[in-house]
């Protein structure tokens, strides 16, 4: 195991993302996938703290077949998500934000599970393999909404 932090308020998240730098940095890890594995940290990080009342984000490396990834494990106390599909759309939010931030890091990584029942907290597993380059195979381009390409 890399890295295992409590976390119960946004100061605890601070103090995660300083050690997960280190110790992501320690294993080899940088760049994009460094990056990118940081981003995830502090989405699920700042998602324990606000929603979460308490709990905990672990990193491990795994080896794969020639290489090897990076497993974020986060687990809270809280009141969990009551529709994790919703959850996982753009721009959807319970909590005044912009709703971006499980989206996001399910664009991050190659794998994303989220386990979560009412009452009783939620879950998440995310992996990245490293060194597959700046976006995951699985990762969809965001929607542009209005946006759209003119042909000449």
């Amino acid at each position: 195991m890399l890295l295992e932090v409590a976390i119960a308020n946004e100061g605890d998240v601070v103090i995660l993302l300083s050690r997960a730098a280190r110790a992501l940095g320690a294993a080899g890890v940088d760049g994009v996938d460094a990056a990118s594995i940081l981003t995830v940290c502090a989405e699920l990080g700042h998602n324990i703290a606000r929603y979460g009342k308490y709990g905990q984000l672990r990193l491990t490396v795994e080896p794969t077949g020639g290489g090897r990834r990076i497993v974020v494990e986060a687990s809270d106390h809280g009141p969990g998500i009551a529709d994790v599909e919703a959850a996982m759309r753009d721009h959807f939010s319970t909590g005044n934000s912009l709703g971006l931030g499980l989206p996001g890091v399910r664009r991050l990584t190659d794998t994303l599970e989220i386990t979560s029942r009412n009452g009783c907290g939620t879950r998440v597993i995310a992996t990245r393999v490293l060194g597959a380059g700046a976006w995951p195979k699985s990762a969809a381009i965001p929607s542009l909404g209005a946006a759209r390409r003119v042909q000449p």
